[in-house]
């Protein structure tokens, strides 16, 4: 039953080295792991085994999507600053034009 866990924990790591694509690929394979870890919960002791990994298994989830949301925030950022200086060059780029069209 910790086979799903370890591998959120793994996708935890790469979404800290913001490597999106392993977060995915991980999550495709941890959420194809706990559809097998809910069949194998037979027994009453099992599935209780099977709740308290997906406690955990949801936290580490919230982690990665805390991570992913600031980081979309910073590219979102980003990209407003891009936008923002490009907006500053193109202002100075026409006063100049505009300056030298007047000499």
């Amino acid at each position: 039953m910790k086979r799903p866990i370890e591998t959120a924990q793994k996708a935890l790591q790469a979404a800290k080295s913001k490597d999106w694509e392993t977060v995915s690929q991980l999550d495709a394979q941890c959420r194809s792991e706990v559809d097998q870890l809910v069949k194998e919960a037979t027994s009453m002791e099992m599935a209780q085994e099977a709740q308290r990994s997906l406690a955990q298994i949801h936290a580490l989830y919230q982690q990665i999507t805390e991570l992913a949301e600031a980081d979309r925030q910073a590219v979102a950022d980003e990209r407003k600053n891009i936008v923002k200086s490009r907006s500053g060059a193109l202002s100075y780029l026409e006063a100049k034009v505009r300056g030298e069209q007047e000499h």
